[in-house]
C-alpha cells in the first residue's frame, strides 16, 4: 500500500479518564487527505479531550494515534506536540500582544521558511497583505482569526486542529468567517478537525460529522447521512429539529396519532417502544373547526413559518411552512404526512432499518 492510501489521521479505542469519568471512551475515527471532520456534541461530550489527545496535549490511556501512518501516541509510544506538525486554532486565538500580524504568523518557522516566501503567501492566502504591520489588538475579530489560522498553517502541518474558533464572534460575523475558514482551508488542501457544539456551523463545514456523547461517537457520516438517517434518537434530536410521536401497528399499518401509512415488512407487533420521527418539513397544516391540534407558537423565518403545534393528547409537534400561510395562535388544525415523505421509525430509541 502507497502513503496516499493511508488516511490523514486516524485514532483506534482512545481511551482518556479524569478523576474516574471517561472523557474519551473507545473512540475510533479515521480522516482522509484534505478533508475535514467535525466534531460535534453537548459540553461534556469529550470533543475537546479528543482533539488533545491527536495534538498531544494529552497522552490516552489506552488507544493508538496515528498521523500520516506514523504512530504518535500507543504502542509504548508518545510523540511530543511540537514533533506531530500538527497546526491548533484555538478559541481565544492565542496570539502574541506585543507581535504584529507579520510576526504572529511566522512565529513558528524555521529559519529556511523565514527565508522564503511563505510569510507572504500566509499573508495572500489569508487576504491581510494590507494589515501586515497591524498590532492583534488593532484587528476586527475576524482578522484575528484569520491570523490564528495563517499561523497555524504557516509551517505546512500534516493536519490542523481548530477548537471552537468561531464562539466569540459575533453572531452577524460568525457565518461570514466560518466560510472565509472554509475556503482557506481548501484552497490550502487542508486536512482538519473542527470541534463545535453548533450543529449549523458542523454541517456548514465538515465533509463528515462524529456526534459524540459521554466520551463515544455515536455516529459518524456526511451532514446529509447524519441528518436523514440518524442511528438513534440523540442524534435526531442533537442534529436538526425533530419530534417524536408513540406508534403501534394495527394490521398492515403503522398507526400514530397524527396519521398512518404502511408498516415496513420487518416491523411487527411484538416490537416494543415504537416511535416516529418526524422533521418540521415533513408535515402539513391546515386549519380545521374539527381539528384536534391547536398552534401554540409561531416563529417567522423569512420565508418560512415554523408552527408549533400541540395536538390532542398534549405532545408537541414542529412544522414548517411558507409564509404564505400565516395562522393565528390558538388555531384549530389538522397535521397531514406530506406524500413521499415517510418519517423514519425508532424501536426502543435506536433507528428500525
Amino acid at each position: 500500500m502507497s502513503a496516499v492510501d493511508y488516511p490523514a489521521v486516524s485514532c483506534t479505542n482512545l481511551t482518556k479518564s479524569f478523576d474516574s469519568v471517561n472523557a474519551a471512551d473507545n473512540v475510533t475515527l479515521s480522516l482522509d487527505k484534505g478533508s475535514i471532520l467535525s466534531l460535534l456534541g453537548p459540553s461534556g461530550c469529550g470533543k475537546t479531550t479528543t482533539l488533545r489527545l491527536i495534538a498531544g496535549f494529552e497522552e490516552p490511556d489506552t488507544g493508538i494515534v496515528t498521523i500520516d501512518n506514523q504512530v504518535v501516541a500507543g504502542d509504548r509510544i508518545f510523540v511530543p506536540p511540537e514533533k506531530r506538525r500538527v497546526g491548533m486554532v484555538f478559541q481565544e486565538y492565542a496570539l502574541f500582544p506585543h507581535m504584529n500580524v507579520a510576526k504572529n504568523i511566522e512565529y513558528g518557522l524555521n529559519k529556511y521558511e523565514k527565508q522564503t516566501n511563505r510569510l507572504n503567501e500566509m499573508l495572500k492566502l489569508v487576504d491581510l497583505e494590507d494589515v501586515k504591520e497591524r498590532m492583534p489588538h488593532q484587528l476586527s475579530g475576524g482578522q484575528q482569526q484569520r491570523v490564528a489560522l495563517a499561523r497555524a498553517l504557516a509551517p505546512n502541518p500534516r493536519i490542523i486542529l481548530l477548537d471552537e474558533p468561531f464562539s466569540n464572534l459575533d453572531p452577524n460575523l460568525r457565518n461570514e468567517v466560518q466560510q472565509e475558514t472554509l475556503r482557506i482551508l481548501r484552497i490550502a488542501s487542508t486536512t482538519a478537525i473542527f470541534v463545535t457544539h453548533s450543529q449549523e456551523e458542523a454541517m456548514a463545514i465538515g465533509d463528515n460529522i462524529a456526534i459524540m456523547k459521554d466520551g463515544q461517537i455515536e455516529q459518524l457520516g456526511t451532514p446529509e447521512t447524519i441528518f436523514h438517517d440518524p442511528v438513534n434518537r440523540f442524534v435526531a434530536e442533537f442534529i436538526g429539529t425533530s419530534s417524536f410521536l408513540p406508534a403501534w401497528i394495527d394490521e398492515d399499518q403503522l398507526v400514530c396519532e397524527v396519521g398512518s401509512f404502511n408498516a415496513p415488512d420487518k416491523l411487527n407487533i411484538s416490537n416494543q417502544n415504537i416511535e416516529i420521527m418526524i422533521r418540521p418539513s415533513q408535515l402539513s397544516v391546515t386549519p380545521s373547526e374539527s381539528g384536534t391540534c391547536k398552534i401554540t407558537k409561531k416563529t417567522f423565518q423569512g420565508s418560512f413559518y415554523l408552527y408549533d403545534v400541540v395536538t390532542q393528547s398534549g405532545l408537541e409537534i414542529k412544522c414548517l411552512e411558507t409564509y404564505s400561510k400565516d395562522y393565528d395562535l390558538g388555531t384549530s388544525v389538522e397535521l397531514h404526512f406530506l406524500e413521499n415523505e415517510a418519517p423514519s421509525i425508532f424501536v426502543k430509541g435506536r433507528k428500525h432499518d
